[in-house]
């Protein structure tokens, strides 16, 4: 099942206990006999492999992770993280499609995430490999600046989203791409304008971050849900002072499931900005 995952924390140690609390719907499909394992012992799993793919730092640095991998597997890899952020996402693709062009992708402290669902009739950002359009819904003849198709790799969506994203960043002001603390609302502006209109019922969920602030977003009718927490569990010890965000977009969620675990619908065309101090704003998108 194909998944798309945001979080933003302020202790790095908590993220598997955020996890771990919301797995009914992060991760419905992993049953509790397989919580009993620590994610090597494969042949106790089921289900079909899919392609993972994973972005958190370390050090402020970016990172990211690819591999194919059982629902639970992807699960244990995404708890055993000690991070403040994390983009995760999972893909129905094939498992011998090539990891590598799995989201998220990273450009210096940038990590983008994209999952979309392309709508009846519509081709939406279902871009050839190595097209460097920068403006996909009218098709605009602007390209990406040479420097940045070196750093191109698998041409896949989310890859030429970011890099779309970065070559509009550059447009705007060189000093962008290279600055530690580039404003939130800067980026949220420069996003909103890459990424397409809905059209023929084609939606798009993305997740933005520079491992300071945290961006996620939705334009169409695949819905998107998030949750803020406060405190967190681990047996009988509650931690007061931890404070999360997590964001999922799932086909298979429903709104039922997702309220009854505490989640909010984000509109579409609405973004949620995660500051440093885990305060959450929402802006048009």
């Amino acid at each position: 099942m194909s998944r798309f995952l945001a979080y933003r924390g302020n202790e790095p140690e908590r993220l598997r206990l955020a996890v771990h609390g919301l797995r009914s719907v992060l991760f419905p499909e992993v049953s509790d006999e397989e919580l009993l394992s620590d994610g090597s012992s494969e042949p106790s799993f089921s289900g079909q492999k899919t392609r993972w793919g994973l972005g958190y730092y370390v050090g402020g640095e970016a990172h990211v992770q690819r591999f194919s991998a059982l629902p639970a597997q992807g699960y244990f890899a995404l708890r055993s993280l000690r991070c403040e952020v994390a983009l995760g996402q999972g893909s129905d693709a094939a498992a011998d499609a090539s990891p590598q062009q799995a989201s998220p992708h990273r450009y210096g402290r940038l990590l983008l995430s994209l999952q979309s669902q392309p709508g009846t009739g519509s081709t939406m950002l279902a871009l050839p490999a190595g097209s460097v359009v920068t403006d996909v819904a009218e098709h605009a003849a602007a390209e990406i600046p040479e420097y940045l198709q070196r750093n191109l790799r698998d041409g896949g969506p989310g890859e030429l989203l970011l890099h779309r994203f970065c070559a509009r960043l550059d447009e705007a002001d060189p000093d962008y791409l290279s600055m530690p603390q580039l404003p939130s609302e800067v980026a949220l502006a420069v996003l909103a304008a890459v990424v397409p209109a809905s059209k023929s019922g084609a939606s798009q969920q993305v997740a933005l971050t520079n491992g300071d602030w945290l961006i996620v977003a939705r334009r169409g009718p695949s819905p998107m849900y998030f949750r803020v927490l406060h405190g967190v569990s681990e047996g009988e010890v509650r931690h007061e002072s931890y404070r999360g965000f997590i964001a999922t977009s799932q086909p298979r969620l429903s709104a039922d499931a997702a309220n009854s675990a505490g989640l909010n619908e984000l509109l579409s065309d609405q973004a949620l900005i995660v500051s440093s101090d885990l305060s959450v704003r929402t802006q048009s998108f």
